[in-house]
């Protein structure tokens, strides 16, 4: 079972060095294309607090 939802993959970002969310955004792209940025916004925004600016050299 993937990261199928903003909930889960919020729940999951603490433990993880990054989080895969594919399939759930190319699902709405296939099956309600007008509600794919709303999805994508909504993970984004739940993963807001866990993201990094860290610079690898």
């Amino acid at each position: 079972m993937g990261i199928s939802t903003p909930a889960l993959a919020e729940r999951v970002a603490p433990l993880v060095d990054a989080v895969v969310i594919g399939t759930p955004v190319v699902r709405a792209l296939m099956t309600a294309y007008e509600q794919a940025p709303a999805l994508t916004t909504a993970f984004a925004q739940a993963l807001d607090l866990y993201a990094t600016t860290e610079t690898r050299t």
